[in-house]
C-alpha cells in the first residue's frame, strides 16, 4: 500500500508520483512485498536482475527470492518485529532454476513499510547484483598477491645480483637500491643511507676514465646515464671502475615513472685489459725490434690484426693493409723457377685455413714498388682452448742480400774456375767495384797477383790503361751521352782497341778491351766482367796479310805501269843525252830540261799512286777529297785494261778523314776484281753518294753522316752460297788467287769505322759497296781555309829537324829558310835534346821540332819526345817516318805528337803541317 500523506508539504498525489518515479527508474531492483510474502510491486530492474518478467513477479506465490532459506524467513520476521531495516553486502545466492548462473552475489536492503496508525503493510526489498564486482575484487586480490610475490622475488633477485641496481622516481628520490650498488658506490648499507640519486652517485670522488680528477661540474650527471665508464673512489679509499646503464620505466601516457640505473663493477676486467694492453705494448715493442717482418691475421675473416714496421719495409708497403686480400693484391710471390704462387699455396693462407705450420719457405716476391727480393716465410696458426683456429702469424725474413752474397760467392768461385785458364786477361768486379775474380793471364799482364787484389776496391793502379776504369763506370752507372764516340757498343758489350806505347818491356802493344754487365735472373746488374786481349800479333798478321795481298796486286798492276814508266824513262834518257850534246856545242838546253821536268812529273804521278797503294797497316788519317781519290784510282788501276768505267760522283760529295793509301788499295782491289769478272771486257760503274745514318740504321756502324762508294760490274755474279764467305781470309774461287784481297778490304774499312758489303745474284753482276764516315762541312771548310791561309801567310819560326838522312834534311832546310823559317839540324835524338836545352837556356827556344821515327844506331823520335816532354811539357813536336805501318804514326796523339808527315813528302806538305802546328 503506497503512502497517502507527507510531511514535505507535498500532496499525497505528488508524493505518490515522486515515489513511483523513483521506483520505476531506479538502477537498483525494487519490490514491495506484502505481509503474505507475495510481491505486490516490482520495477523492471528488479525483474531483469532475477531474469523473470515483471508480470510473472506480481502475485508471485513462491518465496520472493531464489535461494530462500529459513534464515531469510527469520530476517523478514526480525525486520517486521523490530521495524528496523536489514542490509546485506555481497550475499551469495544460487538460483536453483538458473544453475547456469552459478553463485551470484547481492547487496540488498529489507525495510518494513508501516501505515499511519503503525499498521505493518509489508516490506520493501531493494537489491543490486554485485557478482561482477566481487569477482573483480577476488581477481584483484589474487593479482595483488601475485604481484607481491613477484615483487618479493624481484627484490630478492635484485638484492642477490652482482650488478648494482638503483631505482628512483622521476624526481630522483631513491625507491630501492641493492647492497651491491651500495657497496660498489661506497655507500652505507643501513636504511638511513643516501635517499637521492645524485647524492648516492656523487657522495664520493668521481674521476674520468683516464684517472684524472674532475669536479661534479666538470663531469655532467648525464654522462653517467649515457653509460660512460668512470673511476670512482669509494668511502673505503678504493679506486674502482664502474660502468653505468640507465633504463626508464614509462607510464601509459609516455611519462617516466621509474629510473632503473644499473652499475657494474668492471675493475677486474679493466685491470685485466690494462695488463693485456701492457702485454700487447711489450709484444709490439718486441716485434718492432725484430729484424724479421711479422704480421698477425684474424681467422676466418682475414682481417689484419697487427704488423710490425719491418714487415712494411721488407715489402715496401706505403700503407697498412686492412685485409689479407689487399696484401695478396699488393704483393706477388713466385717460385725459384718463376712460376707464381696462387693464394691457396701461400704459407699464411695455409696456416689460416688448414692450420698448417710452414717453416722457412723460400719465396721470390715482387714488392709493392715493383722491385724483386728473396724472403723466407714461416707461418703458424693461433689456436684457442678448443683448438679452433682464431688467427695466424707470418714471419718474413729477407735474405735478398744473403742470396746475392751467396750467389756472388758461388758466381765468383765459378767465374774464377772458368776464367782461370782463359788466355785473355779477365777480371770481375761487383757493383761495389770490388774485385771478385782475377785470372792468371791478368796477373801476367798487370803484375798484380790474385791473392792481393781479390776483395779490393783500389785496383786502379793495376789496370793497364784508363779506358778499363771508364768502361766499368759506364756499365755500372749507365751510358754517357758520347759513349758511341768512345767505344764500340754491341748490345750490352762495350769494346775498344787501344795502343799502349809500352807494356811489360814491350813496345807498341795493341789491346782489345771488352766489358759486359754481369746480371742475375731478375736482370739486375751484379757487376762487370772485363777482358783484355793482346791483339798485337793479330795486328801484325793483318799487316802481313795486307803486304802479301799487295804483292799480288802490284804484280797485276806491274804490266800496265811498266809500259808507261819505261816510255817516260826512255824519253827522259833521250832528252838528257840530247841536252848533253847541245851543251857541248854551247846551245840552249832549257827547252830540253823543261821537257825532262814534265816527263819526271808524269813519272812522279805514277810513283805517287804506286806509293799510295803500297802503304798499309794502321790507317794514318787525314781529310781527303774522295772525289779526287776515286777519279785518280780509276785512271791508275784501269789503265790499259779492256773495260770502260763510268764514275757517277755528285759535286757536293762530302770529304772524309781517311788514310788515302789504304782507301786507294780498297778501290784498287774492287776494281781489279770487277775487271777480272769481265775478261772479255765490259762496263764498270763507280757511284758515290752522301748517305745519312738513319737510312741504314740496321748496319753495325755508329750514327752519323757517311759517304757510300759502290763498284758495279756486269760479270757473272756470285753464287748465293759464297756470299756469306766472300770476305773470309783465303777464301777464293780463282785458280791462282790467294783469297786475301777482299779480306784486306774488310779490315781496312773496319779500321776506318765503316762497313763493306756485297749484293749479287748469279748471272746478273755484282755490286760491292762500302761506307766511310764523312766529316762535317765546317771541318772541311776549316781545312780549306788553312790551305788558303798558307798561300798568303808569312811563314816564320825557329824549327829543329832531327833526321839521319842529310840528303833529305839539307835541301828541305834550305827551302824552309827561303820561305822564312830559321832551321837547325840534328842527326839523332841525343843531339836534338842538347840543342833544345841550349836554345831554352839562351832564351831562344824552338817553336817546333820535327823528329824522325827511325834513326839506326841512335835515339829515335819516340824516345826523344819522351825526354823533351820532361824539359818542356808544351813542346810542339811533329813525327816523321817512311814506315807507314808504324803504330805511332796512326796514334801520334797518344804519344804526345801534335801532327805527322810521311816520307816521301813535298816541301809544300811539310809547310802545311808546320803552319797547322804553329797556329793551333
Amino acid at each position: 500500500m503506497m503512502p497517502t500523506g507527507s510531511k514535505s508539504g507535498m500532496s499525497v498525489a505528488e508524493e505518490n508520483a515522486l515515489f513511483y518515479s523513483i521506483f520505476c527508474h531506479s538502477s537498483d531492483g525494487m519490490a514491495f512485498i506484502g505481509p503474505d510474502l507475495k510481491i505486490r510491486y516490482a520495477n523492471d530492474q528488479f525483474a531483469q536482475q532475477l531474469r523473470i518478467s515483471s508480470e510473472a513477479l506480481l502475485g508471485y506465490s513462491e518465496q520472493p527470492l531464489p535461494g530462500w532459506s529459513p534464515q531469510m524467513s527469520a530476517m523478514y520476521e526480525e525486520v517486521r518485529n523490530t521495524g528496523k531495516p536489514f542490509r546485506g553486502e555481497s550475499v551469495p545466492f544460487q538460483f536453483e532454476k538458473q544453475p547456469e548462473r552459478g553463485i551470484t552475489y547481492w547487496d540488498f536492503t529489507l525495510a518494513p513499510v508501516n501505515g499511519k496508525n503503525g499498521t505493518f503493510l509489508g516490506w520493501v526489498l531493494i537489491h543490486r547484483e554485485t557478482t561482477e564486482k566481487i569477482m573483480l575484487e577476488k581477481e584483484k586480490a589474487i593479482l595483488i598477491d601475485k604481484l607481491q610475490q613477484e615483487r618479493d622475488q624481484l627484490e630478492a633477485v635484485i638484492e642477490s645480483m652482482q650488478e648494482g641496481v638503483i631505482l628512483s622516481d622521476p624526481k630522483g628520490s631513491i625507491v630501492k637500491s641493492n647492497s651491491a650498488a651500495r657497496q660498489m658506490l661506497g655507500s652505507d648499507d643501513s636504511k638511513d643511507g643516501p635517499n637521492h640519486l645524485t647524492q648516492f652517485l656523487f657522495d664520493s670522488q668521481l674521476h674520468v676514465f683516464d684517472g684524472a680528477f674532475r669536479s661534479f661540474e666538470e663531469k655532467p650527471f648525464s654522462r653517467v646515464f649515457l653509460g660512460e665508464t668512470v673511476l670512482r673512489q669509494t668511502s673505503t679509499g678504493n679506486i674502482r671502475y664502474i660502468s653505468y646503464n640507465k633504463t626508464l620505466v614509462m607510464n601509459s601516457d609516455g611519462t617516466p615513472t621509474l629510473t632503473v640505473l644499473m652499475c657494474r663493477d668492471i675493475t677486474y676486467r679493466e685491470q685485466l685489459i690494462r695488463r693485456l694492453e701492457q702485454e700487447q705494448a711489450r709484444l709490439q715493442a718486441i716485434l718492432e725490434q725484430m729484424p724479421s717482418g711479422v704480421i698477425i691475421v684474424e681467422a676466418p675473416s682475414g682481417k689484419v690484426i697487427s704488423a710490425n714496421k719491418r714487415y712494411g719495409e721488407i715489402l715496401c708497403l706505403s700503407f697498412f693493409p686492412l685485409e689479407l686480400s689487399e696484401l695478396y693484391h699488393a704483393i706477388k710471390c713466385f717460385r725459384g723457377d718463376g712460376r707464381p704462387f696462387s693464394q691457396e699455396e701461400r704459407p699464411l693462407f695455409r696456416s689460416l685455413q688448414y692450420g698448417e705450420i710452414v717453416s722457412n719457405e723460400e719465396i721470390i716476391v715482387q714488392r709493392a714498388d715493383g722491385s724483386f727480393g728473396v724472403i723466407l716465410e714461416s707461418s703458424a696458426p693461433v689456436l684457442d682452448r678448443e683448438d679452433k683456429i682464431v688467427a695466424a702469424v707470418l714471419v718474413l725474413t729477407e735474405i735478398t742480400n744473403l742470396k746475392e752474397a751467396m750467389t756472388k760467392a758461388a758466381l765468383a768461385n765459378q767465374l774464377q774456375q772458368i776464367i782461370e785458364f782463359l788466355p785473355d786477361g779477365t777480371f770481375v768486379v761487383d757493383k761495389d767495384r770490388k774485385v771478385i775474380a782475377w785470372n792468371r793471364a791478368n796477373e801476367l799482364l798487370t803484375g798484380a797477383f790474385k791473392a792481393e787484389i781479390l776483395g779490393q776496391e783500389a785496383y786502379a793502379n793495376t789496370t793497364v790503361c784508363p779506358e778499363q776504369l771508364r768502361m766499368i763506370d759506364i756499365v755500372l752507372d749507365g751510358a754517357s751521352e758520347n759513349i758511341e764516340a768512345e767505344f764500340d757498343k754491341n748490345g750490352d758489350v762495350l769494346a775498344r782497341q787501344v795502343l799502349l806505347p809500352s807494356l811489360n818491356q814491350r813496345s807498341n802493344v795493341y789491346l782489345e778491351l771488352k766489358a759486359t754487365p754481369l746480371r742475375n735472373e731478375y736482370g739486375d746488374t751484379l757487376g762487370v766482367i772485363e777482358t783484355i786481349r793482346d791483339i798485337t800479333r793479330q795486328k801484325e798478321l793483318e799487316a802481313e796479310t795486307i803486304r802479301m795481298q799487295k804483292i799480288e796486286s802490284v804484280g797485276i798492276l806491274a804490266g800496265g805501269i811498266a809500259h808507261d814508266f819505261n816510255n817516260y824513262l826512255a824519253a827522259i834518257l833521250s832528252n838528257i843525252q840530247l841536252a848533253g850534246l847541245r851543251f857541248e856545242n854551247g846551245r840552249d838546253i832549257r827547252p830540253l830540261l823543261a821537257t825532262v821536268e814534265g816527263l819526271v812529273s808524269k813519272a812522279t804521278g805514277l810513283t805517287k799512286q804506286l806509293l799510295a797503294f803500297s802503304k798499309g797497316g794502321i790507317p794514318i788519317k787525314k781529310i781527303t777529297s774522295l772525289k779526287e781519290l776515286v777519279l785518280d784510282t780509276v785512271e791508275f788501276v784501269l789503265r790499259g785494261s779492256r773495260v770502260s768505267c763510268y764514275c757517277v760522283i755528285p759535286e757536293e760529295l762530302r770529304q772524309a778523314e781517311v788514310d788515302p793509301g789504304q782507301i786507294t788499295q780498297v778501290l784498287t782491289n774492287l776494281l781489279i776484281n770487277a775487271s777480272q769478272a769481265m775478261p772479255e771486257g765490259g762496263n764498270i760503274t763507280v757511284r758515290c753518294e752522301n748517305t745519312p745514318w738513319d737510312s741504314m740504321d740496321s748496319l753495325p756502324i755508329k750514327p752519323g753522316e757517311y759517304v757510300k762508294v759502290s763498284v758495279i760490274d756486269q760479270g757473272p755474279g756470285i753464287p748465293q752460297e759464297n756470299l756469306a764467305k766472300i770476305f773470309d781470309p783465303y777464301f777464293t774461287t780463282k785458280k791462282q788467287g790467294n783469297g786475301l784481297g777482299l779480306a784486306v778490304c774488310y779490315s781496312i774499312i773496319n779500321n776506318h769505322g765503316g762497313y763493306i758489303g756485297v749484293e749479287s745474284k748469279a748471272g746478273s753482276g755484282s755490286t760491292f759497296y762500302f761506307y766511310l764516315p764523312a766529316i762535317s762541312e765546317l771541318d772541311a771548310a776549316t781545312e780549306a781555309v788553312r790551305d788558303e791561309d798558307l798561300d798568303e801567310a808569312e811563314e816564320h819560326g825557329k824549327i829543329l829537324i832531327m833526321d839521319d838522312e842529310k840528303n833529305i834534311t839539307i835541301p828541305v832546310s834550305q827551302i824552309l829558310q827561303r820561305v822564312g823559317y830559321e832551321v837547325d839540324l840534328a842527326s839523332d835524338g841525343a843531339e836534338a835534346i842538347t840543342k833544345y836545352i841550349k836554345a831554352q837556356t839562351e832564351g831562344e827556344p824552338y817553336d817546333a821540332v820535327i823528329l824522325d821515327l827511325t834513326v839506326p844506331g841512335g835515339m829515335n823520335g819516340k824516345r826523344t819526345i819522351e825526354q823533351l816532354l820532361k824539359i818542356s811539357p808544351n813542346v810542339r813536336a811533329i813525327v816523321c817516318s817512311g814506315y807507314s805501318e808504324d803504330p805511332v804514326l796512326a796514334h801520334y796523339k797518344d804519344f804526345n805528337f801534335r801532327d805527322v808527315v810521311l816520307k816521301p813528302y813535298k816541301v809544300e806538305e811539310l809547310r802545311r803541317v808546320l803552319y797547322r802546328v804553329l797556329h793551333e
